[in-house]
């Protein structure tokens, strides 16, 4: 837990606030976060053919490991898709899998939450926004026939509770090859870990692109359903241990409803301008 907020010492009482915020935004954040992971494992993506790794030099071991990937297709040059661990070579990390799933879908992450994560978040007289900012990544991911980004600008949630704490909800930090228990952090403590600089700015939801809303295109329907009908007392009631299988179900369940019974993909609208587009 954060022992200062910016250059002031914590208070007694500040301290206390503090932990129990922490704990209150992360109880509450955190189902969506899973939802994300739930969804992105049960929906087809392209398969991932080739995966090539360019280390850092040892004279500069700070640069990141470059990672390119390209994608399996078919006679007709047609992306071929699949879900979760099927869609990945099968020797290929864990670690390195979700970073692939979660490349380039931050902007997607708040269209798909954003207003969900809002809602939620008034019960406690706290409030979200969309933060943006260029991070510190361990790894880029980049695809073949792309030349990496030089200058990467990633966008998170930043969480501001009424005593003034902020938070940062990070739904897709695992593409930059941090650990996934690293999604939410103190901002102050995610600022020092995971940027360049520490600069930061707060970003207009209005100003969501088309191409944004693209990117979770399939999944809004499952995360529309399956978050306007959460029980969050009923999440919070649950062993922790037994949490995410309840989401499981649930999400698996909206899926077969809104796509398998209806004898469509559950697909994200994947095309060749979409994974060219920045």
């Amino acid at each position: 837990m954060v022992e200062s907020q910016g250059s002031v010492p914590l208070t007694g009482e500040a301290k206390a606030h503090s932990a129990i915020d922490y704990d209150q935004v992360k109880t509450i954040v955190a189902p969506y976060w899973h939802i994300f992971n739930i969804c992105l494992r049960q929906f087809e993506v392209p398969t991932i053919g080739e995966v090539k790794f360019k280390h850092p030099p040892k004279f500069n071991p700070d640069k990141p490991t470059m990672i390119s990937i390209d994608f399996m297709r078919d006679k007709e040059k047609n992306l071929i898709s699949a879900t979760g661990a099927d869609a990945f070579p099968s020797l290929l990390s864990l670690g390195v899998q979700a970073g692939i799933s979660k490349f380039n879908m931050c902007d997607a992450s708040i269209h798909l939450f954003f207003d969900h994560i809002q809602h939620a978040l008034q019960d406690i007289g706290a409030k979200v926004e969309w933060l943006t900012l260029t991070p510190k990544p361990r790894t880029v991911f980049y695809y073949s026939f792309i030349k990496p980004y030089p200058r990467i600008r990633h966008s998170l949630f930043t969480i501001t509770t009424r005593h003034g704490n902020k938070f940062a909800a990070d739904f897709t930090i695992e593409q930059f090859d941090f650990e996934p228990d690293m999604w939410f952090q103190t901002q102050e403590e995610y600022l020092h870990k995971c940027t360049c600089d520490g600069k930061h700015r707060t970003a207009d939801t209005e100003k969501l692109t088309k191409r944004d809303e693209r990117r979770g295109v399939g999944m809004d329907r499952v995360v529309q359903s399956v978050c306007d009908d959460l029980d969050m007392a009923e999440w919070k009631r649950l062993d922790p241990d037994l949490r995410v299988e309840w989401l499981e179900r649930i999400v698996t369940e909206v899926c077969r409803k809104k796509f398998d019974d209806k004898g469509e993909k559950r697909a994200i609208g994947w095309s060749e301008d979409w994974l060219a587009e920045p």
